[in-house]
């Protein structure tokens, strides 16, 4: 008799080890699934946020709903990526401002203007410089300097000495 309930101490044991082994070994699975992916999607989400807003686009918000350790940095990078958006449009503001009180400058001058970039690429011309030149708006601004002295030879008298020296600084450093 003792044996027989050594032996039914023995099966109902062994199918309780089993149950509880297979109970471990599916929250194991489920964590080795679930567990990484609740970890690295939350910051591959903040990677991306923070290559937007690398790339200037302040607006960018991340949304953790936790409470957690990246709910906390989800709030700080909001909060950083609020500043910037600020900094940005207040100094984009001030200098639209300046822009303009240049352009007003410009073109209330009873002299021809013209303004080249670095690349020699039109990027402003006031009324007189236009109408002297012959040309529409159009034709003028964005436009390159070398391109235009090709069909206009007020143009091309006026970057002459620019092209020129252009070259020289070309040759002298390749």
């Amino acid at each position: 008799r003792k044996s027989n309930i050594a032996k039914e101490t023995a099966n109902t044991a062994t199918l309780w080890i089993a149950i509880v082994g297979t109970l471990c070994f599916v929250i194991a699975f489920t964590l080795l699934i679930n567990l990484p992916s609740n970890i690295a999607n939350p910051i591959q989400e903040l990677t991306e946020s923070i290559k937007r807003i690398a790339a200037r686009n302040y607006s960018e918000r991340v949304h953790f709903e936790s409470h957690s350790e990246f709910g906390e940095l989800a709030k700080s990078f909001n909060t950083m990526a609020g500043k910037l958006e600020e900094y940005n449009n207040s100094n984009l503001a001030k200098l639209m401002r300046e822009k303009q009180r240049v352009e007003t400058l410009i073109n209330n001058m009873h002299d021809p203007v013209i303004g080249l970039n670095e690349h020699l690429m039109v990027i402003f011309a006031n009324a007189e410089a236009i109408k002297i030149m012959g040309l529409k708006q159009a034709e003028l601004i964005g436009q390159n300097a070398k391109d235009l002295a090709l069909r206009n030879d007020l143009i091309r008298t006026l970057v002459q000495d620019l092209v020129i020296e252009e070259d020289i600084n070309e040759k002298n450093h390749p």
